[in-house]
């Protein structure tokens, strides 16, 4: 499915922030995914483009100048 695709978790509700920087390692990525909770962020709201600018900024500087990349998002209440 993901093989050899490196997945990152970013947490946001009225900000954002990278929970699980980039990683191949799946498991790591499934650990924090599940430690998230709606107690992480204070801010409420839905920061929909801040959460996008934290995704691409998590990709290194070459990586973003690359056609190479991919963001999905995933929201659960």
């Amino acid at each position: 499915m993901l093989k050899g695709d490196r997945i990152g978790v970013v947490a946001f509700a009225g900000t954002s922030f990278l929970h699980c920087p980039l990683t191949l390692d799946y498991q790591a990525a499934e650990m924090f995914l599940s430690a998230l909770n709606t107690d992480l962020i204070p801010l409420q709201g839905t920061a929909l483009g801040h959460a996008i600018e934290t995704s691409i900024q998590a990709f290194s500087t070459t990586e973003r100048k690359s056609d190479r990349k991919s963001t999905r998002l995933n929201s659960s209440h």
